[in-house]
Protein backbone atom coordinates (compact mmCIF):
# COMPACT_ATOMS: atom_id res chain seq x y z
CA UNK A 1 0.00 0.00 0.00
CA UNK A 2 1.56 3.73 -0.83
CA UNK A 3 1.81 5.40 2.03
CA UNK A 4 -0.14 9.22 2.14
CA UNK A 5 1.41 12.41 1.42
CA UNK A 6 1.00 14.37 4.55
CA UNK A 7 0.95 18.11 4.08
CA UNK A 8 4.61 18.37 5.31
CA UNK A 9 7.51 15.14 6.08
CA UNK A 10 10.30 15.40 6.84
CA UNK A 11 12.13 12.81 8.54
CA UNK A 12 15.35 13.80 10.21
CA UNK A 13 18.45 12.87 7.39
CA UNK A 14 21.23 10.73 8.47
CA UNK A 15 24.53 12.11 9.63
CA UNK A 16 26.30 11.12 6.36
CA UNK A 17 23.45 13.25 4.33
CA UNK A 18 24.91 16.29 5.06
CA UNK A 19 26.43 18.23 1.38
CA UNK A 20 29.65 16.90 0.44
CA UNK A 21 31.32 20.15 0.74
CA UNK A 22 31.14 20.55 4.47
CA UNK A 23 28.80 24.04 4.24
CA UNK A 24 26.27 24.04 6.41
CA UNK A 25 23.62 25.66 3.96
CA UNK A 26 21.50 23.11 2.13
CA UNK A 27 19.44 23.50 -0.82
CA UNK A 28 15.25 23.40 0.21
CA UNK A 29 13.30 21.42 -1.95
CA UNK A 30 9.71 20.58 -1.77
CA UNK A 31 8.47 17.92 -3.63
CA UNK A 32 5.00 18.46 -4.44
CA UNK A 33 2.02 15.92 -5.47
CA UNK A 34 -0.83 17.56 -7.14
CA UNK A 35 -3.65 16.43 -5.19
CA UNK A 36 -7.00 17.77 -5.60
CA UNK A 37 -9.64 16.81 -2.91
CA UNK A 38 -11.56 13.26 -3.46
CA UNK A 39 -8.92 12.32 -6.76
CA UNK A 40 -7.50 9.45 -5.74
CA UNK A 41 -5.46 9.04 -8.52
CA UNK A 42 -2.76 11.34 -6.84
CA UNK A 43 -1.89 8.65 -5.02
CA UNK A 44 -0.30 7.06 -7.97
CA UNK A 45 2.66 9.56 -8.08
CA UNK A 46 3.61 8.59 -4.17
CA UNK A 47 6.42 6.14 -4.66
CA UNK A 48 8.09 8.31 -7.25
CA UNK A 49 7.34 11.43 -4.48
CA UNK A 50 9.03 9.37 -1.83
CA UNK A 51 12.00 8.25 -3.86
CA UNK A 52 12.75 11.84 -4.60
CA UNK A 53 12.75 13.38 -1.44
CA UNK A 54 14.98 10.78 -0.04
CA UNK A 55 17.20 10.75 -2.61
CA UNK A 56 17.45 14.20 -2.26
CA UNK A 57 17.83 14.09 1.26
CA UNK A 58 20.57 11.37 0.97
CA UNK A 59 22.11 13.91 -1.24
CA UNK A 60 22.45 16.62 1.61
CA UNK A 61 19.53 18.56 0.96
CA UNK A 62 16.71 19.68 2.61
CA UNK A 63 13.53 17.80 1.53
CA UNK A 64 9.46 17.54 2.74
CA UNK A 65 6.72 16.26 0.82
CA UNK A 66 3.52 17.92 0.40
CA UNK A 67 0.37 18.31 -1.21
CA UNK A 68 0.88 22.42 -1.07
CA UNK A 69 2.26 24.75 -3.56
CA UNK A 70 2.82 27.55 -1.21
CA UNK A 71 6.10 26.57 0.04
CA UNK A 72 7.78 29.83 -1.17
CA UNK A 73 11.06 29.02 0.62
CA UNK A 74 12.00 25.85 -1.26
CA UNK A 75 12.32 24.90 -4.59
CA UNK A 76 8.77 22.76 -5.64
CA UNK A 77 9.21 19.81 -8.08
CA UNK A 78 5.82 19.03 -9.10
CA UNK A 79 4.54 15.50 -9.88
CA UNK A 80 0.86 15.98 -11.60
CA UNK A 81 1.21 19.28 -13.12
CA UNK A 82 -1.45 18.36 -15.75
CA UNK A 83 -3.72 18.47 -13.43
CA UNK A 84 -3.24 22.26 -12.35
CA UNK A 85 -5.33 23.84 -14.69
CA UNK A 86 -8.51 21.39 -14.75
CA UNK A 87 -8.68 21.49 -11.02
CA UNK A 88 -7.95 25.18 -10.57
CA UNK A 89 -4.91 25.14 -9.00
CA UNK A 90 -2.55 28.22 -9.18
CA UNK A 91 0.74 27.60 -11.39
CA UNK A 92 3.80 26.94 -9.20
CA UNK A 93 5.97 29.65 -8.56
CA UNK A 94 8.90 30.66 -11.21
CA UNK A 95 11.64 27.82 -10.26
CA UNK A 96 9.56 25.19 -9.77
CA UNK A 97 10.37 21.95 -11.72
CA UNK A 98 7.33 19.69 -13.45
CA UNK A 99 7.73 16.09 -13.72
CA UNK A 100 6.56 14.63 -16.23
CA UNK A 101 4.32 11.60 -16.31
CA UNK A 102 1.76 11.69 -19.23
CA UNK A 103 2.40 10.44 -22.41
CA UNK A 104 2.28 13.20 -25.46
CA UNK A 105 -0.98 11.51 -26.80
CA UNK A 106 -2.96 14.12 -28.33
CA UNK A 107 -5.83 12.35 -27.69
CA UNK A 108 -5.53 12.61 -24.01
CA UNK A 109 -7.85 14.57 -22.18
CA UNK A 110 -5.06 15.41 -19.77
CA UNK A 111 -2.75 16.91 -22.80
CA UNK A 112 -4.30 20.41 -23.54
CA UNK A 113 -2.97 23.99 -24.52
CA UNK A 114 -2.70 24.97 -20.68
CA UNK A 115 -0.21 22.03 -20.02
CA UNK A 116 2.41 22.70 -23.06
CA UNK A 117 2.13 26.06 -21.68
CA UNK A 118 3.38 24.96 -18.12
CA UNK A 119 5.48 22.51 -19.98
CA UNK A 120 7.33 25.90 -22.34
CA UNK A 121 7.53 27.58 -18.74
CA UNK A 122 9.29 25.61 -16.03
CA UNK A 123 11.75 23.39 -16.14
CA UNK A 124 10.74 19.26 -17.17
CA UNK A 125 11.47 16.34 -15.63
CA UNK A 126 10.34 13.22 -17.81
CA UNK A 127 9.82 10.02 -16.91
CA UNK A 128 10.89 8.30 -20.15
Amino acid sequence: MTPAIPAHSNPEPSLNSQKRSGTASRERFAVVVVSPHGYLHSKAFHEVAATIHYGLIRLGCDSILTASLDETDRRSIVLGAHMLSRFNFAPPRAGSILYNFEQMDPTSSWIHESYFSLLRDYSVWDYI
